[in-house]
């Protein structure tokens, strides 16, 4: 493995995955729950692997051979992304705490990982064509070590960022707190909406 091409892949992921979204909002709120954080953590986990493989190995490619069907996506993930924002602006609003399990057999937290991972273009997008394109322009031969450090760097932010917040959760658990988080989820998602409204519209 090339440690320097690994280093560019944990620094160009690293500047990516920190920016402030639903998905790590997600995960911050389900952290400061304590509500099954190592479940949620998994399916991103899971989800990056998934995603940062497939741009490597050129699937980035098929959004100019089927722009029709990237643009459904889009328009998914935009009804999506207002639904959960709709969710938060309620509940910073009412004050009322989020149902964080359910009776069934797969709890709350988690689906919402699953949609938040696989159902919102702005992750898929991002790390299938981003980090695609970057490591397209190595060799071949040096492809997977910029994969291994940009899946190093999305691991451990997600790491961080959830058992960070479980460990933050007495500080950042109050009803006014959660009210400030809430306020600004719904405002990314209203605003993560926008964008991808003005990508499929425009």
């Amino acid at each position: 493995m090339e440690s320097s091409i690994f280093l560019q892949g944990f620094l160009f992921m690293g500047s990516l995955v920190a920016a402030l979204g639903p998905q790590n909002l997600h995960i911050l709120r389900a952290g400061i729950s304590k509500a099954r954080i190592e479940l949620v953590i998994l399916v991103c986990c899971f989800g990056e692997l998934l995603f940062i493989s497939a741009g490597v190995l050129g699937l980035g490619a098929l959004r100019a051979e089927f722009p029709h069907a990237m643009d459904s996506l889009k328009l998914i993930g935009f009804a999506v992304l207002l639904y959960y924002a709709e969710q938060a602006s309620r509940r910073s609003h009412d004050g009322v705490a989020s149902e964080l399990l359910l009776a069934s057999p797969l709890p709350k937290p988690v689906q919402t990982a699953f949609v938040m991972t696989f159902c919102n273009p702005c992750v898929f997008l991002d790390t299938v064509f981003l980090v695609g394109t970057q490591a397209g322009s190595y060799a071949a031969s040096s492809r997977w070590s910029f994969a291994a450090g940009a899946l190093l760097a999305s691991w451990t932010w997600y790491l961080f960022l959830g058992f960070g917040s479980r460990r933050l959760s007495s500080l950042l658990s109050s009803p006014k707190a959660l009210r400030y988080i809430d306020r600004a989820s719904a405002f990314i998602l209203y605003f993560s909406a926008w964008q991808l409204s003005q990508a499929t519209f425009s």
